[in-house]
């Protein structure tokens, strides 16, 4: 892993390991193509927030993606947590929106892989099972916006000051991004006309999601009950969501687990 921390930064974001990469033709049945990378989605913020995320492997990018939730380190969790309740504050204080912006990458990729926007605080109470080293516990609810492969040398020209002068490219696991340059990544994000994206791929996650969960609980139905009833409580936090909203954005069950 350091050897790639020069140029793809340093994981230590969620972990799941695996072997091994395939592709398909089609997209998981939980997934809708047709709610990210939407045109109408904002680029530009005079008050945003924004932090790179770095994955040991794609695995814990489809979860995120398929479950709408991250985690990180311990340290990693209390910093986006007080980021999470400044912006918050800012918005309660000033009015107007006040996001948190993700940039998501996987370790030594060589590029970044979608936005997600953090909606909600990390509950240190509650961890998910599916990651793979249990020492990852809590986690907060996200939401993503896009779903692409950006190479580096689209961004390494986005220099940060606050990181030693080093390209976003360089980053390590929850580096904050100033406003202007996380704009401008934010724009590099929306208008690159990208030809692959880990939804390629999301029915060989699923499937090696399957077998992983059918493995865990059947030597651990404590855990399985855990499972079920973390699912259920993001189920009722995304079918609040989605009343507000007055969309149908339901992602994430177990059902094709069992």
């Amino acid at each position: 892993m350091s050897e790639n921390v020069q140029e793809d930064g340093e994981c230590e974001s969620c972990l799941l390991d695996g072997e091994g990469k395939g592709r398909s033709n089609g997209v998981g049945s939980v997934i809708k193509r047709d709610q990210y990378n939407l045109p109408s989605f904002q680029s530009k913020y005079e008050e945003a927030m924004f932090f790179v995320i770095k994955s040991y492997s794609e695995d814990d990018i489809h979860k995120s993606i398929k479950y709408n939730v991250w985690s990180s380190t311990l340290n990693g969790n209390k910093k986006l947590d007080s980021a999470y309740q400044e912006s918050q504050k800012k918005v309660a204080e000033n009015g107007g929106t006040c996001p948190v912006f993700l940039f998501f990458s996987v370790n030594a990729s060589g590029q970044f892989c979608g936005v997600a926007e953090m909606t909600g605080r990390v509950d240190n109470e509650k961890s998910m099972e599916f990651w793979q080293q249990d020492k990852w516990t809590g986690y907060f609810p996200v939401k993503w916006h896009i779903i692409k492969d950006v190479p580096n040398p689209q961004l390494r020209h986005v220099i940060l000051e606050n990181n030693e002068n080093k390209p976003v490219t360089n980053s390590r696991d929850t580096q904050e991004v100033r406003l202007q340059q996380g704009n401008e990544v934010l724009n590099i994000f929306k208008s690159y006309a990208a030809k692959t994206s880990i939804l390629d791929d999301f029915d060989f996650y699923e499937n090696r999601e399957r077998v992983m969960v059918q493995k865990k609980l059947r030597f651990n139905p404590v855990l399985k009950k855990q499972e079920e009833d973390l699912v259920a409580d993001i189920q009722t936090l995304e079918i609040s969501d989605t009343v507000k909203e007055g969309n149908t954005d339901i992602t994430g069950t177990l059902d094709s687990l069992k």
